[in-house]
């Protein structure tokens, strides 16, 4: 198979298009994607040195099919807000320093060009073309001739334009001449692939390493692709892929949150940061050291500052968050940590029924069949009752015990912990009976009898291990997966079978997997 990259032509590897199982790969369409708040802060962050803050003119990400957050449609509101922003992150950018240049002996116009050519491939992750070289070379003279600017406010009408283009705002792989269709697939080239890499690991456009890469011709080869991941993993910028994966994948989200202040005083904003920033800390210590998939559900660590310890009923002081070790009965893995179970959790007590949602849909990627119309609120707990008991009213309704046998019996495994996220061995005067059933696992049903006891359940499933890699894909194409692509999500999953590979290594193979490398065409579009 010979496909097109840019002036010459190449024929990939012979086992490109053909998973480790044997499966052909048929890659699905990118969609035209734009960049969501967190993406395009990061890039504005990147190119001129600012606060990403700037994201927070825009209007808020909406999330998809993917289950993950992802740019909101442009409409003319929006339009006019990336205006603004665009606008005022150009008029404090200094152009002299993101492309220095001697003005008086280089001269004005040749170091405009320059200016445009170099910040023009940083900021649309790619050459431009001949017409866009043209269009911004006439901004510039516009603003330098007709409108009397000096030479950095002329460059900063175009630094306004390219963060209104298309290419800068959108995940964008039309380039300007048609791809090369052969057998239905195209073939990204080096540009492209740069792009999603960046975005996928780091969540941000590219360095000047990884640009030279690709204009190199280095990421079609297998070597040269795989060095650049690596490179990329050992970066801190990597972190902002785990915060932006593992926070939504657990859908923890503690801004705003409030709990009953009688019974929980010690709770405000600021606990809430540091359960956040725990759980990445939690993630980023099982990319830089070895951590496996069961790790996320067996490993005792935990990362507290003041706040927290007294929630975990350890010592610790100060701000900065402190890796400590936890009884491993009690507290095992990532769901038994605070952020998890305050989330999911109301202003009083923790919800089995929400976290046993968490699991059942985000960690064994279960369906839920959504709730009858006009279903009461459960009574509130009385002072002799047990969440559990409270909870138990829904396996006993005709109405509700359908949805809730898929959830509840699950969520019961971590009653032990209340709305913070504290252990507790009783409740309303009674010892707390955290035993429970995950229905369906693996085609059965699995019983435990805490919450140490469902951490392994999970640990060891094969649906639990699938789910993860599919939440990945999703996570990195933006969309859910179509019935084409199956062979490339059972290609990764096969990743995680067997051994206990760690994290590390599965996001490698995720990064180098034909996900990153192929599309089929886009709706309409005119290929070659």
């Amino acid at each position: 198979m010979l496909l097109v990259l840019g002036c010459g032509t190449k024929e990939p590897p012979a086992e490109a298009m053909v998973e480790s199982d044997g499966g052909q790969v048929v890659p699905g369409p990118m969609p035209l994607r734009r960049l969501s708040r967190l993406e395009y802060g990061h890039a504005v962050r990147d190119l001129f040195g600012a606060s990403p803050e700037a994201s927070l003119g825009l209007a808020s990400d909406v999330t998809g099919d993917s289950g993950f957050s992802t740019g909101s449609l442009v409409d003319e509101g929006e339009a006019k807000n990336l205006g603004t922003v665009g606008a005022e992150v150009a008029t404090q950018a200094d152009p002299q320093k993101l492309v220095p240049c001697e003005v008086l002996k280089t001269g004005v116009e040749e170091c405009g060009h320059r200016f445009i050519s170099v910040f023009g491939r940083r900021a649309l992750r790619r050459p431009l073309s001949e017409a866009e070289e043209g269009a911004y070379r006439s901004l510039f003279d516009l603003g330098r001739r007709d409108l009397g600017l000096a030479y950095s406010d002329a460059l900063r009408l175009v630094i306004e334009a390219m963060l209104q283009s298309p290419g800068f705002l959108y995940h964008w792989e039309l380039g300007a001449e048609a791809a090369v269709e052969v057998d239905g697939i195209v073939e990204l080239n080096d540009w492209e692939i740069a792009s999603r890499l960046s975005f996928l690991l780091w969540r941000t456009i590219p360095d000047e390493e990884l640009l030279d890469s690709a204009e190199a011709g280095l990421l079609h080869d297998t070597d040269g692709l795989r060095s650049q991941v690596e490179r990329m993993l050992d970066s801190p910028k990597a972190d902002d892929t785990l915060r932006s994966f593992f926070l939504q994948w657990l859908q923890i989200s503690l801004g705003g949150v409030s709990k009953d202040e009688e019974r929980y005083p010690e709770f405000d904003a600021l606990m809430a940061t540091a359960m956040e920033e725990e759980t990445v800390a939690f993630a980023v210590d099982l990319l830089r050291n070895g951590g496996t998939f069961s790790d996320l559900f067996r490993s005792p660590k935990a990362f507290v500052n003041g706040s927290l310890g007294a929630v975990y009923g350890v010592e610790a002081k100060g701000a900065d968050l402190e890796e400590v070790t936890l009884d491993s009965e009690e507290r095992p893995g990532i769901l038994t940590r605070a952020a998890f179970l305050t989330s999911r959790a109301n202003a009083y007590d923790g919800d089995p029924t929400k976290r046993g949602a968490v699991i059942r849909r985000r960690i064994l990627c279960g369906e839920i069949p959504p709730p009858p119309a006009n279903i009461p609120e459960l009574p509130a707990r009385t002072e002799t009752q047990t969440v559990r008991e409270q909870h138990e009213a829904h396996m006993t309704d005709a109405a509700c015990v359908s949805c809730h046998r898929l959830m509840d019996p699950i969520g019961f495994g971590l009653g032990n912990f209340d709305a913070i996220g504290r252990f507790h061995a009783e409740e309303g005067g009674q010892t707390v009976d955290p035993s429970g059933t995950v229905e369906n696992l693996d085609g059965e049903d699995r019983k435990f009898s805490d919450a140490a006891e469902l951490m392994e359940v999970l640990a060891d499933s094969a649906q639990a291990r699938a789910c993860f890699v599919r939440q990945w894909f999703r996570f990195s194409a933006g969309r859910a997966e179509l019935p084409t692509e199956e062979a490339t999500v059972d290609g990764l999953r096969d990743r995680l079978s067997g051994a206990d590979p760690t994290l590390r290594a599965f996001l490698v193979a995720l990064a180098v997997s034909p996900l990153q490398r192929f599309r089929t065409p886009a709706e309409g579009e005119i290929t070659q």
